[in-house]
């Protein structure tokens, strides 16, 4: 687990609001789950948020808040995966 900070000024964008996560050794196939804190879920919730992910495509990882824009800085537990993907 480390801690991932989502600044407010950072979000771009208007439903979903998004900005770019940098996370060391991402890949292509990492895997991002956050947990924020019930002080943090409370915030969410009061500024309307209801979805809350780290969307990964091609190795860009980006935030996504979805209904409504997060009002303060987040600071959220996060864990990532690496899992390889083989074709078979």
């Amino acid at each position: 687990k480390f801690s991932l900070i989502l600044p407010t000024a950072s979000w771009t964008g208007s439903d979903p609001y998004t900005q770019t996560v940098t996370i060391s050794n991402s890949t292509a196939n990492t895997k991002v789950d956050i947990q924020p804190s019930e002080e943090i879920y409370d915030q969410l919730v009061a500024d309307n948020v209801g979805f809350l992910a780290i969307k990964n495509v091609n190795g860009t990882l980006t935030a996504v808040a979805k209904g409504g824009k997060p009002s303060v800085d987040l600071t959220v537990q996060a864990r990532a995966s690496y899992n390889a993907v083989y074709a078979v």
